[in-house]
């Protein structure tokens, strides 16, 4: 706590995390998210000139301007965040047939769409 008070980081990166529960979960990679898709998520969430820009069009109105590709894509990655997080749950409480389930129904849904694909 005194870390934090103090300005220190004495959490892992998001990146390290997602590896961790990746290894954990015996998977490939499924979990990590490509460099597009963590800009898209910040743009998303925090404040600064990229959030403030995102409240106006193009004819300066307040109103919102999220590209449809970005959206599709945070979709997109959202379900795969809670597929992977609902694997690593079901193996954690010992159903890792349930865990093998999921990971077949995600590859059945999305298997044949690129990472240059953002919708589902």
């Amino acid at each position: 706590m005194n870390e934090i008070r103090t300005g220190g980081k004495p959490y892992p990166k998001f990146i390290d995390m997602t590896q961790q529960v990746d290894r954990a979960l015996g998977s490939t990679g499924s979990l990590e998210l490509g460099g597009s898709v963590w800009g898209s998520l910040c743009g998303f969430t925090h404040t600064g000139i990229e959030q403030l820009s995102r409240r106006f069009n193009t004819e300066g109105d307040l109103f919102p301007n999220y590209p449809l590709e970005e959206i599709l894509q945070v979709i997109s990655s959202a379900t795969k965040l809670v597929s992977t997080m609902s694997q690593f749950l079901c193996v954690v409480a010992r159903r890792s047939d349930d865990a093998e389930l999921i990971a077949e129904f995600w590859e059945e849904l999305y298997a044949e769409k690129t990472s240059e694909d953002p919708s589902p």
